[in-house]
């Protein structure tokens, strides 16, 4: 799929104006994008594709419409701090009886609960954690070994920092176009998915193709930040995890100022 850049998206909008008066602008981005030398890229882009000013309100017969507009905006944040807001994710989902169980978020904070200890225990899955040396390791070790790495923190250290997890490999899978090797290592009750590259999970067949089978998974762990269709249609029950990162979603902590 092409990507626009910011001054094509620009460009577009402002022949759109030209053709025909807009009442709005709906500016729908990601959230994640960097650009060096910009503290607040999301800004910048909105501020570029205003030039031709989005709402007239000057015009009248406009009020109405954009006093609608943030009542949206009002209903869907109380519905996101409903979700953010809930009790702790791992106690809420082992103790949950709906399964599978999605949550958005980190792998730590599980690895430690006494729940998951035994290959009886519910089945957790959790996607991903980037590891190249880890999967070597494994991948030379073979199906069925139980073999002891060390993964994660490859990037930096800022919010977690390595993980070292001893476990039986499930399964390897070979010639991904994101992850190049991906390896499957159980830990209790815990398969975690561990990656060459760092690759997204955002389809059932993302699992089934490692051997995974994630709606007879108890809980399902999926590090990014909100859940993609695909897997929220899997889920019985979900949340947010909060859990510190990249696609960290608890925005008091962020402690952005320009939102």
């Amino acid at each position: 799929m092409a990507r626009l850049p910011v001054v094509a998206i620009a460009a577009l909008q402002r022949q759109a104006v030209a053709e025909v008066k807009l009442d709005g602008f709906w500016f729908d981005v990601h959230g994640a994008m960097c650009v060096e030398g910009l503290d607040d890229v999301e800004y910048e882009a909105l501020k570029r594709c205003r030039e031709p000013r989005v709402f007239h309100l000057e015009e009248g017969g406009e009020t109405k419409d954009l006093e609608a507009f943030r009542e949206l905006l009002l209903n869907l944040n109380t519905l996101f701090q409903a979700l953010i807001t809930r009790p702790c994710h791992i106690d809420t989902a082992l103790a949950s009886d709906k399964r599978p169980y999605f949550i958005s978020g980190g792998l730590t904070q599980l690895l430690a609960r006494p729940e998951v200890k035994s290959e009886s225990d519910p089945k957790v899955i959790y996607a991903s954690v980037p590891g190249s040396h880890a999967v070597q390791k494994a991948d030379e070790a073979g199906i069925a070994t139980t073999v002891t790495v060390t993964a994660g923190a490859e990037v930096d250290d800022l919010h977690a920092g390595l993980i070292t997890m001893t476990g039986r490999v499930h399964s390897i899978k070979h010639g991904d176009s994101h992850a190049e090797i991906e390896v499957v290592q159980q830990l209790g009750s815990i398969f975690t998915i561990l990656t060459k590259l760092r690759t997204p999970y955002h389809h059932e067949n993302d699992f089934t193709e490692s051997d995974l089978g994630p709606r007879s998974a108890g809980i399902v762990i999926a590090k990014i930040g909100y859940l993609e269709p695909e897997l929220y249609d899997m889920a019985e029950d979900w949340m947010l995890g909060l859990t510190p990162g990249g696609v960290d979603q608890d925005l008091e902590r962020l402690g952005h100022k320009r939102i």
